[in-house]
């Protein structure tokens, strides 16, 4: 009986409560001025963001968050950054044509990582305890070009959450050709994957893509890794 009752008691609180809350989000919103709405275009680059955490038992060895900048990631960024400033036509197009000719050569990612271990640890070292490859069908492939960057704020947005001032991001930059001058990531590809190696331990983060080349959204964002022993890793 006294259960019976507490349930009640919550319930009948719970409802007063949060109507409440929502009486007083109204009120807010009609005595403190807000802020318009603009266009962000961030549902183009929500397929392109994916995640990564690697564990030894319960000791987190490192936490990789990365945004492909295939072109509707670019084209999303475009948009935020046009409304951004208010850009006409001319200077939206100008500005689009821009990044596509210097994201051309490159198939590129913005990462966020952190890496526990000894402080300094970077991805740029030379002899870093962590390599990141590009894997498509059976071949890896290095990064061109790695290096730390500032993010820019519209990047920032599109990570949301996900960005903190704590991860050290990096762009990661591939040759978009291999050595016989072949399209990497071609018509026919369909699986994109980074894969994030150290000794004794592998994650990886996979993107499918479907016919036109567009990444297919999945429910799942995360890739959690847990090595139970330096040989054996669990997905």
């Amino acid at each position: 009986m006294k259960q019976t009752v507490y349930t009640y008691f919550i319930l009948l609180f719970s409802l007063t409560f949060f109507s409440g809350c929502y009486r007083y989000i109204d009120w807010a919103a009609t005595i403190v001025d807000q802020a318009d709405k603009i266009e962000t275009c961030i549902g183009l680059a929500k397929p392109y963001l994916k995640a990564a955490r690697v564990y030894d038992q319960f000791t987190t060895l490192a936490l990789f968050d990365a945004l492909w900048l295939h072109e509707d990631v670019v084209d999303a960024y475009v948009c935020a950054h046009a409304a951004k400033y208010a850009f006409n036509d001319e200077q939206y197009h100008k500005f689009l044509d821009k990044q596509i000719e210097e994201n051309e050569p490159y198939i590129s990612f913005y990462l966020l990582a952190t890496i526990y271990g000894p402080s300094g640890i970077m991805l740029t070292d030379v002899n870093p305890l962590w390599v990141v490859q590009l894997k498509v069908g059976d071949h890896y492939y290095n990064p061109a070009k790695i290096r730390l960057v500032e993010l820019p704020h519209e990047y920032r947005y599109f990570f949301g959450k996900r960005w903190n001032i704590f991860k050290k991001p990096y762009l990661l930059q591939f040759d978009s050709y291999d050595q016989n001058n072949i399209p990497i990531v071609g018509p026919l590809t369909r699986e994109v994957e980074l894969v994030f190696r150290r000794v004794g331990h592998e994650t990886s983060m996979l993107w499918c893509l479907d016919s036109q080349g567009r990444a297919i959204v999945t429910d799942s964002l995360d890739q959690d890794t847990m090595a139970y022993d330096i040989n054996t890793n669990l997905f």
